[in-house]
Order: C-alpha cells, then sequence, then structure tokens
C-alpha cells in the first residue's frame, strides 16, 4: 500500500516505508507509525487494493481522518504504562499490550517489554497487572479490591468466550471474552479475605 496511504503532521508530509509497516490479518489492516511526536495529524487512504490466498481481490475505498497526538503527562508511571498514548492508564492499555502482542512482536518489544528482561510475553502482561494501576484483577467495582462485592457483581455476568467482554464485565487478561481464565487470574492475584472477613463481621453485628 505505499503509494496508496499518506501520512501527514500541520499539512506537512512524513514519509513511512508502508511496504514493511503493515500487517494484514482476517478483517483487519494494521498500519504501524512509529513514535509520532505531537500535533495535527492527518491520514489519506486511497486505492489500496487487497488479495486473498484464491487471488480475488478487493479494493478499500478513498478515506481520511485526523487525529491529535498529545503531550505526555508527567507522571512517569504513565509515561510507561500509557501504551496506547491517550494519556490515561487503564485497561485500554492492557488491551493494546495483550492484541499487539501478536501484530507487533518485531515493533513493540521496547516499549511493551515492562518487566525490562529483553522479552515480549505473558510476564510483561503480569508487570502490568501489577504496576500499571490501583486495580487488581477481579476488581470490577474498582473499589481497589477484589472482594466478595466483585464476586457476586461477576457471579450475574455472561461467562462464555463467544461474548465480548471489558474488565467491568471480567476480562482481566485483556483477550476482550470473561472466561475461566479470568477467574483463575483474578485468584492467583488473591482475593482479599480481610475485605471478605469485614464484610461478614459486620453482617454479624446486632441490628439497632
Amino acid at each position: 500500500p505505499a503509494s496508496s496511504v499518506r501520512l501527514s503532521r500541520d499539512g506537512n508530509a512524513i514519509p513511512v516505508d508502508w511496504d514493511t509497516n503493515y500487517r494484514l490479518q482476517p478483517n483487519s489492516l494494521y498500519l504501524h507509525f512509529g513514535d509520532l511526536l505531537p500535533g495535527e495529524y492527518r491520514i489519506e487512504v486511497q486505492d489500496i487494493s487487497i488479495f486473498d490466498e484464491s487471488g480475488n481481490a478487493f479494493t478499500l475505498p478513498h478515506y481520511d481522518f485526523e487525529f491529535t497526538v498529545s503531550e505526555f503527562p508527567p507522571d512517569d508511571r504513565n509515561l510507561k504504562f500509557d501504551l496506547d498514548l491517550n494519556g490515561v492508564v487503564d485497561e485500554r492499555d492492557l488491551y493494546f499490550l495483550v492484541m499487539g502482542r501478536w501484530e507487533w512482536v518485531a515493533y513493540q518489544v521496547e516499549r511493551c517489554d515492562l518487566n525490562g528482561d529483553g522479552e515480549f510475553d505473558e510476564a510483561d502482561v503480569t508487570a502490568w497487572l501489577r504496576d500499571a494501576w490501583d486495580h487488581p484483577p477481579g476488581d470490577v467495582d474498582f473499589d481497589g479490591d477484589f472482594d466478595e462485592h466483585d464476586l457476586a457483581m461477576l457471579s450475574t455476568m455472561s461467562y462464555s468466550d463467544r461474548t465480548l467482554a471489558d474488565w467491568q464485565h471480567g476480562d482481566f487478561n485483556g483477550d476482550g471474552r470473561f472466561t475461566n481464565d479470568d477467574l483463575i487470574l483474578a485468584m492467583q492475584f488473591g482475593l482479599n479475605i480481610d475485605a471478605v472477613t469485614a464484610l461478614d463481621h459486620r453482617r454479624t453485628l446486632p441490628q439497632a
């Protein structure tokens, strides 16, 4: 797609080797911009022809859109864990890490090597879950603990590998689904027994 994709910043064209900086997956075309400086950007796509394994051709229609790259926030933790560079550390960075691990291994090793071992693997996902923000796996009510309240909420949620889910609906490993793997992950990080015990204790107090 080299001659069919144009990227510009503040009206000035930016040279990008689109012949190598893209990945084509079923139903998806990924374009890798690299590290972009803050500014106003515009990308134009025109007459990209895609061929499947049988030789059938499909041409994407012309489109263009604009986007803004903001300044980095001053928080050092945000700089490291804000992987989608939107200025906020949240579950979308986890999704970026997990999904990007399969699409951008060659490009993202340095940026996504969160535990500093020189590799890009499950250990980096664990590092994000442990250090990036203040909500352990299982904390669907965002109160900072995985406790009885969360278990009660999880028990009402759809449990299937065919149903899309976000963090608040049980997806703690970033694969977009609420499955047994998410429950195992939450238990591995630990149920807050003190919080559950406190809840049970309050229930046993005599009512006025």
